[in-house]
């Protein structure tokens, strides 16, 4: 296991945190993500402010902005409020019963790799959500809802 004394510099401490298992920084990467998607959903809620802000108001369409009140919703709840909570559970958890580290620590660092990375995808739907539709390619192209009676 690698200790702070064989470290050097910044990158070492950045890969140190991308590849570790321990349950105190995952905990910090629980907040910094958390802290970024609460940005997010800030700048979310901000466009929605400013459709409201004035009756009749074109700073964005209305399917657009069904979007950003579905996705401000989702990103404040599951992307910014949940890995907060999260973040407090893992570091103060295992410190509390007196154990040395979580039950299973890889799969607690998958869980927030796959938590962050699912955040990541979710939100790169605002860039790539026409790319998927476009040509009229969409759901209804799944093979079960070919059938003629749909």
């Amino acid at each position: 296991m690698s200790t702070y004394a064989n470290k050097k510099g910044f990158g070492a401490t950045i890969w140190d945190y991308l590849t570790t298992v321990d349950h105190k920084k995952i905990a910090i990467l629980y907040l910094i993500s958390g802290g970024l998607f609460f940005v997010i959903g800030g700048l979310e809620a901000m466009f929605i402010r400013i459709q409201l802000a004035i009756p009749n108001n074109d700073f964005v369409s209305a399917g657009f902005y069904n979007e950003i009140l579905t996705m401000h919703g989702t990103t404040m709840i599951f992307l910014a409020a949940m890995p907060l909570v999260f973040a407090v559970m893992n570091a103060v958890v295992p410190l509390q019963i007196g154990a040395r580290d979580v039950a299973f620590p890889f799969l607690n660092s998958l869980g927030f790799w796959l938590f962050f990375f699912g955040g990541v995808f979710l939100n790169l739907s605002w860039f790539l959500g026409g790319l998927l539709m476009q040509d009229g390619h969409h759901m209804h192209h799944f093979p079960a809802l070919r059938r003629p009676w749909y």
